[in-house]
């Protein structure tokens, strides 16, 4: 399982055949898989965004944060605006039955959002 920031743009444009395209960080995990990074053959990938915000710049996210506490919100209502995804019962399932469960979206929270990220 994989738990990154927020989605880009995958699945967003489609090949010279109509099937739709993964993003980059998509295919690195799926190249990973492939050659068997985890030091075993790895049968499927569940991935996970914290939030459902869709942008390919993680600093449009943190802009559009910045600016919904600037005008009211409460920290706890901008996070809820922006899609904050809760590891609910489902994801907590399917973490259960993951052999690996891999948090990553390197330094594009600086540090907001560490508590979620911890």
């Amino acid at each position: 399982m994989m738990i990154m920031f927020n989605p880009s743009t995958g699945g967003g444009e489609r090949d010279k055949e109509g099937q739709l395209k993964a993003d980059k960080t998509i295919n690195t995990i799926l190249r990973a898989v492939d050659d068997e990074w985890f030091g075993e053959e790895v049968t499927g990938v569940h991935i996970r965004n914290l939030f459902s915000y869709r942008t390919p710049r993680p600093d449009v996210l943190i802009n559009q944060y910045n600016q919904l506490l600037g005008a009211g919100s409460d920290e706890d209502e901008a996070l809820v605006l922006l899609g904050l995804l809760t590891m609910d019962d489902k994801w907590k399932a399917i973490a259960k039955n993951c052999k690996y469960v891999i948090i990553g979206w390197g330094d594009c929270g600086d540090d907001h959002f560490q508590d979620q990220k911890n």
